[in-house]
């Protein structure tokens, strides 16, 4: 089973299309828990090595690892792609759409 480093999740929340931003930090400088924004809504994502969820609302999502992509079949041109443990799709949030 591959882990999924805190490392990676810094990388794609530091993208400039993201910008997010780790919340809830410890006495030691250290947070599982990042916040941001895309096309208003609101999401955070609480980060363990083997299972994080990913919230906005009433809605979480449990997800295994993630990355940027513009693989999906939708009219993005790129965008946050969550998967199982089994390299399903379980969410994707658009960060970048083609023009209209």
């Amino acid at each position: 089973m591959n882990k999924f480093h805190y490392e990676t999740l810094e990388r794609i929340l530091r993208d400039d299309r993201i910008n997010g931003k780790p919340i809830n930090i410890n006495q030691y400088g250290f947070s599982r828990e990042f916040a941001f924004c895309i096309d208003g809504a609101d999401y955070e994502i609480r980060w363990f090595h083997n299972q994080s969820t990913l919230s906005s609302g009433f809605l979480d999502v449990i997800f295994h690892r993630a990355d940027i992509s513009g693989t999906w079949p939708n009219r993005a041109k790129m965008n946050i792609q969550f998967y199982d443990i089994n390299n399903n799709v379980v969410a994707v949030l658009p960060i970048e759409r083609y023009r209209r």
